[in-house]
């Protein structure tokens, strides 16, 4: 293929449309999947409970960053409250940071064919279950973070330092890992005897910090947001004990994309022959490294910025007769996701009216309402989404269920709340209806009844 005639074909407009073209392609196929993950529930949840007057940690308590549930206050009320809508508009951020992807590599090489390449990996890397799916916190947050080193590459005026640091300290907020990110560009100020720009990008970080901080303090609840936004967190990644298993992650990705897996592993091969080196994406790199092994749990989505990573990188390749390997392999990929989820793509866009309908929590809060237990106390201990379409809080301020067995999270929040989290005692406060799940709790309550139910045999009810 002769990448010269590539080169003069495309353009950026023309990549921004390709870029929404291939989202659509390879997200639109999972609307027909409710929810992937307890972390996108727990979400939805507290983002709800801003609409009832409440501050992220206030009323429900996680260990994700507030303007995270911010974002999903915002995207439930333009979205009615519909899953369907919410799921698209999830799609949005992977199409921002394809395009802020696009604008940087204008900065390291202004080649269209390097970032024709450059935006296929990242979209697919979007595309792999568990991964970098849309509605991940990561993806929110790499927003900023991406933004954030635009500006940082850019470089022309204090403005832009403290703009990128501004923005990293914003993604903070959203997760609270990308702190990493503040520590690995501040290290590059050090050793690159910077000391002005250091103490401007540290201010530009500081300063969403303390909106928040003055914010919380006015409302009274400033200890509610320490515990949030630093003691719960801190307490879930001191206990985490990771050693990663990268045959396994490797496997999760040939199931899902045997072409983008192989990809992956072509990316170093072809940098060694790259004689470019930008020492920011060094620190780039080094930040989304650290980002995966500080939370200790080694979950697939916290690779996300390794992705965003991978793709900067591959935007320094030199592209010739060899690296034309690399070109066909993501062509490939990306077909090969098309083609796999073809039959759902075009059943999503047919029946779309009907994709609520068909979703089982859905379907479970339905007919809970049917019987008029949906104004009952109510403990999800699984399925815990049903929270967000009964439109009410969990029976204990924790919201994920998997923090009522963590024993860290427990702790701080003994200590800190005065209140006993243990699933014994929150029991026995007597909820009026637990949806039960026997990897946390036993389903043999003393007390309660198995309520008969299409969707669920899992749904406890406190007996009269």
């Amino acid at each position: 293929m002769n990448f010269k005639k590539i080169e003069n074909v495309l353009n950026d407009k023309l990549l921004y449309s390709i870029s929404f073209i291939a989202i659509i392609f390879t997200q639109f196929p999972f609307l027909n999947i409710e929810i992937s993950n307890w972390d996108i529930s727990t979400f939805l949840i507290g983002g709800q409970d801003i609409g009832r007057g409440n501050f992220p940690y206030e009323s429900q308590i996680d260990t994700k960053g507030p303007i995270l549930y911010f974002i999903y206050y915002f995207l439930i009320q333009i979205s009615n409250s519909n899953l369907v809508f919410i799921k698209i508009l999830n799609d949005i951020p992977i199409f921002l940071i394809s395009i802020v992807l696009i604008k940087t590599l204008s900065h390291i090489n202004n080649s269209q064919t390097s970032k024709f390449i450059t935006i296929l990996f990242f979209i697919i890397g979007c595309s792999v279950k568990g991964l970098a799916r849309s509605g991940f916190s990561e993806l929110y947050a790499l927003i900023f973070i991406s933004l954030g080193f635009y500006f940082l590459l850019k470089d022309n005026e204090t403005n832009d330092i403290l703009l990128s640091g501004i923005l990293v300290g914003i993604s903070s907020l959203v997760a609270f890992g990308t702190i990493m990110f503040l520590i690995s560009f501040l290290i590059y100020f050090i050793i690159n005897k910077k000391a002005f720009k250091f103490y401007v990008y540290l201010t530009g970080f500081s300063i969403p910090h303390l909106i928040f901080i003055i914010i919380y303090f006015l409302r009274g609840t400033i200890d509610r947001y320490l515990l949030g936004v630093y003691h719960l967190p801190r307490a879930w990644a001191s206990t985490g004990n990771f050693y990663p298993d990268y045959g396994h992650y490797f496997n999760e990705l040939k199931n899902e994309n045997i072409f983008f897996a192989y990809a992956i592993l072509f990316v170093p091969l072809f940098l060694f022959d790259n004689k470019i080196i930008n020492f920011k994406i060094i620190f780039f790199i080094l930040a989304s490294i650290l980002f995966f092994y500080g939370p200790g749990s080694g979950h697939m989505h916290h690779l996300t910025f390794i992705i965003y990573s991978a793709s900067l990188s591959l935007g320094l390749i030199k592209y010739n007769n060899v690296n034309k390997i690399l070109f066909f392999t993501l062509f490939i990929a990306i077909s090969f996701t098309a083609f796999k989820y073809s039959t759902n793509l075009l059943s999503n866009f047919s029946d779309f009216s009907n994709l609520k309908n068909n979703y089982k929590v859905n379907a479970l809060s339905d007919e809970l309402i049917e019987k008029n237990y949906n104004k009952l106390s109510l403990l999800a201990l699984d399925d815990h989404l049903i929270l967000f379409y009964l439109n009410k809080p969990q029976f204990v301020e924790i919201i994920h269920p998997g923090n009522l067995i963590h024993e860290g999270t427990k702790k701080v929040l003994n200590e800190r709340l005065k209140y006993d989290y243990d699933l014994d005692e929150i029991i026995l406060k007597k909820p009026e209806i637990i949806i039960c799940n026997t990897s946390l709790y036993s389903c043999d309550i003393d007390g309660y009844t198995n309520i008969e139910l299409k969707n669920s045999t899992n749904v406890l009810k406190l007996n009269d």
